[in-house]
């Protein structure tokens, strides 16, 4: 199911994150009856990170990628916050540099409790850039905007 734009920017506006680690700019599809959803973030060459990772030759440090899935994870569950417990089978198969569009594809694979397992890729261009099993939790309440994170 394709969103709207003010079903998206609520969406986006229920994330805790914001600018500079909203990674998250689009929502593509979703599909709540099977916790999936297909997501967009673009990546300028004005980003902050890209000074120091790596001067002369940036890419986007792998953890961002997580990031990126962990919010959009967030994004299928109406915006609660969650926390990455751990990883199973990432791989990181090559860099997203400055100007590449990152596409995630995210399904859940599995609930127990406060825990939820996805499987999640990123790819540039219909490339497969990053892949693998995330195993998320409920962040502990006090998380995000709730601490008082600033909108700016």
């Amino acid at each position: 199911m394709r969103l709207g734009a003010s079903e998206v920017r609520g969406r986006l506006a229920a994330l805790a994150a914001r600018h500079p680690y909203l990674l998250v700019d689009d929502v593509l599809e979703v599909d709540p009856s099977a916790r999936s959803i297909r997501a967009v973030k673009g990546f300028s060459f004005s980003e902050p990170y890209f000074a120091g990772h790596f001067p002369g030759k940036p890419v986007v440090p792998g953890v961002l990628l997580m990031l990126a899935m962990v919010q959009a994870a967030e994004l299928v569950r109406d915006g609660k916050p969650a926390r990455l417990l751990r990883t199973r089978r990432f791989h990181f198969r090559a860099p997203v540099q400055p100007g590449e569009s990152l596409v995630i594809d995210l399904e859940t694979a599995e609930e127990q409790g406060e825990e939820w397992t996805v499987r999640a890729s990123g790819s540039v261009r219909g490339e497969v850039r990053v892949k693998g099993t995330l195993v998320l939790g409920v962040a502990p309440s006090g998380a995000g905007r709730d601490r008082g994170q600033a909108d700016g």
